[in-house]
């Protein structure tokens, strides 16, 4: 399932030049149908978790509030904080050879080089998914030590004074586990395992910046296209969503539908009006080409009635939990902050023929010279079951049916309200409507018997007891 970890070095550069993700994301999930044959000139072609600081779109800033303020996922205040989409000193480099910029987490790049940038005709917007021209070469240190790598890269722009002006250093540990303890089904032979990958990131610059993170998860298995019946593909999402309960602005331009390859719907807990997670189910094949993006919204499009959204509550605390099934295995990710300055920026879900992706995105906010530490821990269950025996990740749940609303995009109106309820459920049900029916029989029997000593004390006045 966890192929290998690609180190990055001096020669990543060879191995792995794209200038999209960060070269110490690169823990395989397998590299069989994912971008095949593969082209590590191309930013597409990342792979495994695939981490990017950035809010995967063009433009090397958003401003809350202001025209861009769509790529600034849920954020909505405070109004004018501006988001860098993973670079530094953008706007301050010349276009060509002697201007240079910081990609988080990539390295030294040169502004302007890359294939869809138009800087002869004077556009100088920086493209996220065409690949630069490096600076310089990037350097990695690693160490490795039994079960546990550790990779660190750092890069500085200097300013007119010669001090630097931005930087930041990445330093990534991976660790990996196995427990060999019983699957869900109660067998054991496969290990279960747990991957850990905590990302540390500093700003060696004396200017604060604010950037998004998020971990692509190019997940796949066995080579099986994604929405294939033995596939058994699906995902739970730890997110209560809005109303609809996801957009895809996408479609009609790059995008298809959600809904023509998948059933998503909410999946209710004991209160079905606080739903504990979002249900996706794949049924139909992906052809090649096609390419799926829901965004799910969260609290910052509060009534926003601009694009059609209304947020029932959705945590900005949240952990970004979800799991992720396929070929009878479970991978559950959740990320752990360290300091809890860290907030939810966006959760999007990705799939192509090759992937069904995941996106929780995460707000990281630094001054200079501060720190900011997380980590992703995935549990690698290969004996899980089938789609529904996914549970969400925040709590035992109840699976969902789903019905599709139009136009790829689930409304909560469109629901049956079909349940299944877990057997937990129902004991607890029982244990709860018993103690009901025990209360009001006691309280019965006790009204009898006071009203019968009333009533004996008024036919027999003088009457006393005889001692």
């Amino acid at each position: 399932m966890i192929g290998s970890i690609l180190l990055p070095g001096p020669a990543a550069t060879a191995a792995e030049p794209a200038t999209r993700y960060d070269g110490g994301g690169r823990v395989l999930y397998g590299p069989d149908l994912w971008r095949v044959p593969h082209d590590p000139n191309w930013t597409e072609s990342g792979t495994g978790l695939a981490s990017e600081f950035g809010y995967g779109d063009d433009g090397a800033k958003c401003v809350v509030g202001g025209d861009d303020g769509g790529a600034c996922g849920w954020i909505a205040d405070p109004e004018g904080l501006t988001i860098t989409n993973g670079v530094l000193g953008y706007e301050r480099a010349d276009v060509g050879a002697d201007g240079s910029f910081l990609k988080i987490g990539v390295g030294k790049l040169v502004k302007g080089s890359c294939g869809d940038c138009n800087a002869t005709d004077g556009d100088d917007v920086y493209r996220f998914n065409s690949p630069y021209v490096f600076a310089e070469d990037p350097v990695w240190i690693v160490t490795e030590q039994n079960s546990t790598i550790e990779m660190t890269h750092e890069a500085v722009l200097d300013g007119d004074d010669g001090r630097p002006r931005y930087g930041y250093r990445v330093r990534k540990t991976v660790r990996w586990e196995e427990d060999g303890s019983e699957g869900d089904d109660g067998n054991t032979g496969a290990a279960m395992a747990v991957l850990t990958v905590r990302t540390e990131l500093t700003n060696l610059g004396p200017d604060p910046f604010v950037t998004p993170w998020y971990s692509h998860h190019f997940f796949t298995c066995d080579g099986i296209p994604m929405g294939r019946s033995d596939g058994n593909y699906g995902a739970t999402l730890s997110l209560r969503g809005g109303s609809p309960l996801y957009g895809e602005s996408g479609v009609g331009i790059w995008s298809q539908p959600l809904a023509d390859y998948a059933d998503v719907g909410r999946i209710d807990g004991t209160d079905k009006d606080d739903p504990i997670g979002i249900s996706v189910t794949m049924r139909e094949e992906l052809e090649e080409g096609v390419k799926i993006k829901a965004e799910f919204p969260g609290p910052a499009r509060r009534d926003d009635s601009k694009n059609g959204y209304r947020d029932d509550g959705n945590d900005g605390d949240d952990p970004g939990t979800f799991a992720l099934l396929g070929c009878g295995a479970r991978v559950t990710e959740r990320t752990v902050r360290e300091k809890g300055t860290m907030e939810m920026y966006a959760f999007n879900l990705y799939a192509e023929r090759g992937t069904l992706s995941p996106e929780p995105m995460f707000l990281i906010r630094l001054g200079g010279g501060e720190s900011e530490a997380w980590t992703q821990r995935l549990e690698i269950d290969p004996r899980s079951g089938s789609p529904s025996s996914v549970p969400v990740p925040v709590s035992a749940a109840a699976a969902s049916s789903a019905v599709q609303g139009e136009e790829g995009v689930v409304d909560d109106n469109d629901r049956d309200g079909t349940t299944t309820t877990t057997w937990v459920e129902i004991l607890t049900h029982l244990v709860i409507w018993s103690t009901y029916v025990i209360i009001v029989v006691c309280a019965v029997i006790l009204l009898l018997v006071l009203i019968s000593k009333y009533r004996h004390r008024r036919l027999y006045p003088n009457y006393r007891p005889i001692i």
